[in-house]
Protein backbone atom coordinates (compact mmCIF):
# COMPACT_ATOMS: atom_id res chain seq x y z
CA UNK A 1 0.00 0.00 0.00
CA UNK A 2 1.39 3.43 -0.97
CA UNK A 3 1.84 6.40 1.33
CA UNK A 4 -1.01 8.08 -0.53
CA UNK A 5 -3.26 5.12 0.20
CA UNK A 6 -2.30 5.36 3.87
CA UNK A 7 -3.14 9.06 3.89
CA UNK A 8 -6.50 8.52 2.21
CA UNK A 9 -7.28 5.74 4.67
CA UNK A 10 -6.51 8.07 7.57
CA UNK A 11 -8.70 10.77 6.04
CA UNK A 12 -11.69 8.49 5.58
CA UNK A 13 -11.18 6.97 9.01
CA UNK A 14 -11.11 10.44 10.54
CA UNK A 15 -14.45 11.34 9.01
CA UNK A 16 -15.92 8.19 10.54
CA UNK A 17 -14.25 8.32 13.95
CA UNK A 18 -14.08 12.02 14.81
CA UNK A 19 -16.21 12.84 17.89
CA UNK A 20 -17.97 16.01 16.83
CA UNK A 21 -18.29 17.19 20.41
CA UNK A 22 -19.01 20.84 19.63
CA UNK A 23 -21.68 20.37 16.97
CA UNK A 24 -25.21 19.80 18.21
CA UNK A 25 -28.62 19.54 16.61
CA UNK A 26 -31.33 22.13 16.68
CA UNK A 27 -31.63 24.73 19.39
CA UNK A 28 -27.98 25.42 20.04
CA UNK A 29 -27.36 27.01 16.64
CA UNK A 30 -30.62 28.97 16.69
CA UNK A 31 -30.87 30.03 20.32
CA UNK A 32 -27.38 29.37 21.75
CA UNK A 33 -28.58 26.42 23.82
CA UNK A 34 -27.06 22.93 24.03
CA UNK A 35 -28.36 19.49 23.03
CA UNK A 36 -31.99 20.52 22.67
CA UNK A 37 -34.27 19.87 19.73
CA UNK A 38 -37.64 21.29 18.82
CA UNK A 39 -39.44 18.53 20.71
CA UNK A 40 -38.03 19.75 24.03
CA UNK A 41 -40.72 21.31 26.23
CA UNK A 42 -38.48 24.20 27.27
CA UNK A 43 -38.67 25.48 23.70
CA UNK A 44 -42.47 25.64 23.54
CA UNK A 45 -42.57 29.42 23.12
CA UNK A 46 -40.04 29.45 20.30
CA UNK A 47 -41.59 26.46 18.53
CA UNK A 48 -45.12 27.88 18.79
CA UNK A 49 -43.90 31.17 17.34
CA UNK A 50 -42.23 29.45 14.39
CA UNK A 51 -45.23 27.21 13.72
CA UNK A 52 -47.66 30.11 13.42
CA UNK A 53 -45.40 32.64 11.68
CA UNK A 54 -45.48 32.68 7.91
CA UNK A 55 -42.37 33.77 6.07
CA UNK A 56 -44.25 36.77 4.68
CA UNK A 57 -45.02 37.91 8.25
CA UNK A 58 -41.41 37.98 9.49
CA UNK A 59 -39.72 41.23 10.50
CA UNK A 60 -36.16 41.51 11.83
CA UNK A 61 -35.03 43.83 14.61
CA UNK A 62 -31.67 44.43 16.31
CA UNK A 63 -29.73 42.75 13.51
CA UNK A 64 -26.67 44.84 14.41
CA UNK A 65 -26.38 43.29 17.89
CA UNK A 66 -23.55 40.83 18.51
CA UNK A 67 -25.47 38.33 20.66
CA UNK A 68 -29.14 38.07 19.58
CA UNK A 69 -31.43 39.56 16.96
CA UNK A 70 -35.22 39.72 17.20
CA UNK A 71 -37.67 38.05 14.87
CA UNK A 72 -41.14 39.59 14.98
CA UNK A 73 -44.46 38.38 13.63
CA UNK A 74 -45.95 41.45 11.92
CA UNK A 75 -49.47 39.99 12.21
CA UNK A 76 -49.51 39.02 15.92
CA UNK A 77 -46.72 41.38 17.10
CA UNK A 78 -45.15 38.49 18.99
CA UNK A 79 -41.39 38.11 18.88
CA UNK A 80 -38.53 35.80 19.92
CA UNK A 81 -34.75 36.12 19.89
CA UNK A 82 -32.31 34.17 17.72
CA UNK A 83 -28.56 33.87 18.00
CA UNK A 84 -26.85 36.58 15.97
CA UNK A 85 -23.32 35.24 16.39
CA UNK A 86 -21.20 34.90 13.29
CA UNK A 87 -21.64 31.62 11.43
CA UNK A 88 -17.97 30.67 11.68
CA UNK A 89 -18.54 26.97 10.95
CA UNK A 90 -21.42 27.41 8.52
CA UNK A 91 -24.08 27.05 11.22
CA UNK A 92 -27.63 28.19 10.52
CA UNK A 93 -27.58 31.30 12.69
CA UNK A 94 -27.57 35.07 12.43
CA UNK A 95 -27.12 36.45 8.93
CA UNK A 96 -27.06 32.95 7.42
CA UNK A 97 -30.48 32.16 8.91
CA UNK A 98 -31.94 35.44 7.64
CA UNK A 99 -30.53 34.79 4.16
CA UNK A 100 -32.22 31.38 4.10
CA UNK A 101 -35.60 32.79 5.17
CA UNK A 102 -35.37 35.74 2.77
CA UNK A 103 -34.61 33.39 -0.11
CA UNK A 104 -37.39 30.99 0.76
CA UNK A 105 -40.03 33.73 1.13
CA UNK A 106 -39.53 34.50 -2.58
CA UNK A 107 -40.35 30.90 -3.40
CA UNK A 108 -43.23 30.31 -0.99
CA UNK A 109 -44.28 33.28 1.14
CA UNK A 110 -47.04 31.26 2.88
CA UNK A 111 -44.68 28.63 4.24
CA UNK A 112 -44.30 28.64 8.01
CA UNK A 113 -40.88 29.44 9.47
CA UNK A 114 -40.90 26.18 11.43
CA UNK A 115 -41.13 24.10 8.25
CA UNK A 116 -38.39 26.09 6.50
CA UNK A 117 -35.96 25.86 9.42
CA UNK A 118 -36.52 22.21 10.31
CA UNK A 119 -36.15 21.15 6.69
CA UNK A 120 -32.93 23.17 6.36
CA UNK A 121 -31.38 21.83 9.55
CA UNK A 122 -32.04 18.25 8.48
CA UNK A 123 -30.52 18.82 5.04
CA UNK A 124 -26.95 17.67 4.33
CA UNK A 125 -25.86 21.30 3.98
CA UNK A 126 -26.48 22.20 7.61
CA UNK A 127 -26.32 18.77 9.25
CA UNK A 128 -22.88 17.88 7.86
CA UNK A 129 -21.04 20.96 6.64
CA UNK A 130 -20.37 22.32 10.12
CA UNK A 131 -18.75 19.04 11.11
CA UNK A 132 -16.63 18.89 8.00
CA UNK A 133 -15.52 22.49 8.41
CA UNK A 134 -14.51 21.87 12.02
CA UNK A 135 -12.52 18.78 11.03
CA UNK A 136 -10.97 19.85 7.72
CA UNK A 137 -10.72 23.60 7.50
CA UNK A 138 -10.63 24.87 11.06
CA UNK A 139 -8.72 21.87 12.36
CA UNK A 140 -5.45 20.24 11.33
CA UNK A 141 -6.79 16.99 9.86
CA UNK A 142 -6.33 18.02 6.23
CA UNK A 143 -2.85 19.33 6.99
CA UNK A 144 -1.87 16.11 8.76
CA UNK A 145 -3.36 13.83 6.12
CA UNK A 146 -2.58 15.76 2.94
CA UNK A 147 0.40 17.89 3.92
CA UNK A 148 -1.32 21.26 3.53
CA UNK A 149 -4.14 23.09 5.27
CA UNK A 150 -7.25 23.45 3.14
CA UNK A 151 -7.88 26.94 1.84
CA UNK A 152 -11.34 28.39 2.31
CA UNK A 153 -11.93 28.23 -1.45
CA UNK A 154 -10.92 24.56 -1.61
CA UNK A 155 -13.05 23.71 1.42
CA UNK A 156 -16.17 25.39 0.02
CA UNK A 157 -15.87 23.51 -3.26
CA UNK A 158 -14.97 20.20 -1.60
CA UNK A 159 -17.97 20.29 0.75
CA UNK A 160 -20.32 21.44 -2.02
CA UNK A 161 -19.44 18.43 -4.16
CA UNK A 162 -19.35 16.00 -1.24
CA UNK A 163 -22.77 17.18 -0.08
CA UNK A 164 -23.99 17.02 -3.66
CA UNK A 165 -23.04 13.35 -3.70
CA UNK A 166 -24.88 12.83 -0.42
CA UNK A 167 -27.92 14.56 -1.91
CA UNK A 168 -27.76 12.21 -4.89
CA UNK A 169 -27.97 9.28 -2.47
CA UNK A 170 -31.00 10.84 -0.82
CA UNK A 171 -32.68 11.39 -4.18
CA UNK A 172 -31.90 7.78 -5.13
CA UNK A 173 -33.42 6.69 -1.80
CA UNK A 174 -30.22 4.94 -0.67
CA UNK A 175 -30.04 7.37 2.25
CA UNK A 176 -32.84 8.85 4.33
CA UNK A 177 -33.60 12.56 4.18
CA UNK A 178 -33.76 13.21 7.92
CA UNK A 179 -30.11 13.60 8.86
CA UNK A 180 -29.51 15.34 12.19
CA UNK A 181 -26.07 16.40 13.47
CA UNK A 182 -26.52 14.70 16.84
CA UNK A 183 -27.37 11.38 15.18
CA UNK A 184 -24.49 11.62 12.72
CA UNK A 185 -22.08 12.41 15.51
CA UNK A 186 -23.16 9.54 17.72
CA UNK A 187 -23.82 6.85 15.12
CA UNK A 188 -20.76 5.44 13.36
CA UNK A 189 -22.86 3.10 11.23
CA UNK A 190 -24.89 6.06 9.98
CA UNK A 191 -21.67 7.87 9.02
CA UNK A 192 -20.50 4.75 7.20
CA UNK A 193 -23.74 4.64 5.23
CA UNK A 194 -23.46 8.34 4.40
CA UNK A 195 -19.98 7.98 2.93
CA UNK A 196 -20.38 4.53 1.39
CA UNK A 197 -19.87 4.69 -2.37
CA UNK A 198 -18.59 8.27 -2.31
CA UNK A 199 -15.04 8.61 -3.60
CA UNK A 200 -13.85 11.13 -1.00
CA UNK A 201 -10.20 11.11 -2.03
CA UNK A 202 -11.10 11.70 -5.69
CA UNK A 203 -13.32 14.61 -4.66
CA UNK A 204 -10.54 16.07 -2.49
CA UNK A 205 -7.96 15.93 -5.28
CA UNK A 206 -10.37 17.07 -7.98
CA UNK A 207 -11.48 20.13 -6.02
CA UNK A 208 -7.88 20.99 -5.28
CA UNK A 209 -7.21 20.73 -9.02
CA UNK A 210 -10.12 23.06 -9.80
CA UNK A 211 -8.82 25.58 -7.28
CA UNK A 212 -5.28 25.51 -8.68
CA UNK A 213 -6.16 25.46 -12.38
CA UNK A 214 -8.93 28.06 -12.26
CA UNK A 215 -6.44 30.42 -10.62
CA UNK A 216 -3.84 29.56 -13.28
CA UNK A 217 -6.29 30.54 -16.03
CA UNK A 218 -6.67 33.93 -14.35
CA UNK A 219 -2.91 34.37 -14.07
CA UNK A 220 -2.45 33.37 -17.71
CA UNK A 221 -4.74 36.20 -18.73
CA UNK A 222 -2.28 38.67 -17.25
CA UNK A 223 0.69 36.94 -18.85
CA UNK A 224 -0.94 37.00 -22.29
CA UNK A 225 -1.85 40.66 -21.87
CA UNK A 226 1.73 41.54 -20.93
CA UNK A 227 2.95 39.81 -24.09
CA UNK A 228 0.52 41.73 -26.27
CA UNK A 229 -1.98 38.94 -26.95
CA UNK A 230 -4.96 41.04 -25.94
CA UNK A 231 -7.66 38.94 -27.62
CA UNK A 232 -6.36 35.77 -25.98
CA UNK A 233 -6.04 37.56 -22.65
CA UNK A 234 -9.69 38.59 -22.87
CA UNK A 235 -10.75 35.03 -23.75
CA UNK A 236 -8.75 33.67 -20.80
CA UNK A 237 -10.31 36.19 -18.43
CA UNK A 238 -13.80 35.32 -19.68
CA UNK A 239 -13.10 31.60 -19.24
CA UNK A 240 -12.01 32.20 -15.66
CA UNK A 241 -15.11 34.31 -14.94
CA UNK A 242 -17.43 31.71 -16.45
CA UNK A 243 -15.83 28.77 -14.62
CA UNK A 244 -15.89 30.73 -11.36
CA UNK A 245 -19.57 31.55 -11.86
CA UNK A 246 -20.37 27.84 -12.29
CA UNK A 247 -18.35 27.06 -9.17
CA UNK A 248 -20.25 29.65 -7.13
CA UNK A 249 -23.59 28.34 -8.43
CA UNK A 250 -22.58 24.86 -7.30
CA UNK A 251 -21.58 26.11 -3.84
CA UNK A 252 -24.84 28.04 -3.53
CA UNK A 253 -26.86 24.95 -4.44
CA UNK A 254 -28.07 26.33 -7.76
CA UNK A 255 -26.27 23.62 -9.76
CA UNK A 256 -26.02 19.89 -9.15
CA UNK A 257 -22.64 18.18 -9.38
CA UNK A 258 -23.71 16.70 -12.73
CA UNK A 259 -24.78 20.07 -14.11
CA UNK A 260 -21.58 21.71 -12.86
CA UNK A 261 -19.49 19.06 -14.58
CA UNK A 262 -21.38 19.30 -17.86
CA UNK A 263 -21.37 23.10 -18.00
CA UNK A 264 -17.67 23.36 -17.16
CA UNK A 265 -16.87 20.74 -19.79
CA UNK A 266 -18.70 22.80 -22.42
CA UNK A 267 -16.80 25.91 -21.36
CA UNK A 268 -13.50 24.11 -21.84
CA UNK A 269 -14.57 22.80 -25.25
CA UNK A 270 -15.54 26.33 -26.33
CA UNK A 271 -12.20 27.65 -25.05
CA UNK A 272 -10.31 25.02 -27.03
CA UNK A 273 -11.99 26.31 -30.18
CA UNK A 274 -11.50 29.99 -29.36
CA UNK A 275 -8.49 32.28 -29.73
CA UNK A 276 -6.89 30.26 -26.92
CA UNK A 277 -6.31 27.34 -29.30
CA UNK A 278 -3.30 29.32 -30.53
CA UNK A 279 -1.83 29.29 -27.04
CA UNK A 280 -1.91 25.62 -26.09
CA UNK A 281 1.42 26.04 -24.36
CA UNK A 282 -0.44 28.10 -21.77
CA UNK A 283 -3.60 26.02 -21.56
CA UNK A 284 -3.08 22.44 -22.77
CA UNK A 285 -2.19 21.04 -19.36
CA UNK A 286 -4.85 23.16 -17.64
CA UNK A 287 -7.63 21.98 -19.92
CA UNK A 288 -6.50 18.39 -19.50
CA UNK A 289 -6.31 18.71 -15.72
CA UNK A 290 -9.78 20.23 -15.44
CA UNK A 291 -11.30 17.56 -17.67
CA UNK A 292 -9.73 14.83 -15.54
CA UNK A 293 -11.09 16.48 -12.39
CA UNK A 294 -14.58 16.79 -13.93
CA UNK A 295 -14.51 13.06 -14.72
CA UNK A 296 -13.39 12.34 -11.17
CA UNK A 297 -16.31 14.12 -9.48
CA UNK A 298 -18.72 12.39 -11.85
CA UNK A 299 -17.32 8.87 -12.01
CA UNK A 300 -14.63 8.67 -9.30
CA UNK A 301 -10.93 8.22 -9.90
CA UNK A 302 -9.98 7.53 -13.49
CA UNK A 303 -6.85 6.13 -15.09
CA UNK A 304 -5.23 7.93 -18.01
CA UNK A 305 -2.09 7.72 -20.06
CA UNK A 306 -0.85 11.28 -20.69
CA UNK A 307 1.30 12.42 -23.56
CA UNK A 308 4.96 13.14 -22.82
CA UNK A 309 4.48 16.90 -22.68
CA UNK A 310 1.46 16.66 -20.41
CA UNK A 311 3.12 14.15 -18.11
CA UNK A 312 6.08 16.42 -17.38
CA UNK A 313 3.86 19.20 -16.07
CA UNK A 314 1.37 16.94 -14.35
CA UNK A 315 4.09 15.27 -12.29
CA UNK A 316 4.53 18.56 -10.46
CA UNK A 317 0.90 18.67 -9.36
CA UNK A 318 0.14 16.45 -6.38
CA UNK A 319 -3.58 16.98 -6.86
CA UNK A 320 -3.48 14.99 -10.10
CA UNK A 321 -1.14 12.13 -9.22
CA UNK A 322 -4.04 9.85 -8.37
CA UNK A 323 -5.26 10.08 -11.93
CA UNK A 324 -2.05 8.94 -13.60
CA UNK A 325 -2.16 5.49 -15.10
CA UNK A 326 -0.03 2.90 -13.38
CA UNK A 327 1.58 2.25 -16.74
CA UNK A 328 2.54 5.86 -17.32
CA UNK A 329 6.15 4.76 -17.86
CA UNK A 330 5.05 3.34 -21.19
CA UNK A 331 4.35 6.83 -22.49
CA UNK A 332 7.63 6.71 -24.40
CA UNK A 333 5.99 4.20 -26.75
CA UNK A 334 2.76 6.10 -27.33
CA UNK A 335 0.92 4.86 -30.36
CA UNK A 336 -0.43 6.98 -33.16
CA UNK A 337 -3.93 6.08 -32.01
CA UNK A 338 -3.28 7.55 -28.56
CA UNK A 339 -1.88 10.72 -30.12
CA UNK A 340 -5.01 11.07 -32.26
CA UNK A 341 -7.17 10.49 -29.19
CA UNK A 342 -5.59 13.41 -27.39
CA UNK A 343 -5.80 15.54 -30.51
CA UNK A 344 -9.58 15.09 -30.58
CA UNK A 345 -9.71 16.16 -26.94
CA UNK A 346 -7.87 19.36 -27.83
CA UNK A 347 -4.92 18.50 -25.60
CA UNK A 348 -2.10 18.65 -28.14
Amino acid sequence: MSLKDDVIGMFKSTLLEIPFNTIYSYADILFDLRELNFEDSSLKKQVDFLKKTKLSEIEYLNTDKEDFFTMKNSFTNESIEFSNRMSSLGELRGKKLRELLNQRVKENSNEFAYDTITRAIKSPEFSMVTMLRDVLYKGDIAKINYGTQMTEEHFELFTAILLGKVQEKIQNKTLENNLVPKDIRNNKKLRERIYKGIDIDAIYDATQSFTVNFQQIKENSGKLSNRGYLEAAKASSELYDNLTAKKESLIQGKLSVKDFSEKCDLLIIDAQNSELKNHRGFFGRIWHSIKVALNAITFGEVAITPTKSIQKTMEMKDSLKDFLDSNASKVEDESKQEEESYFHLGLK
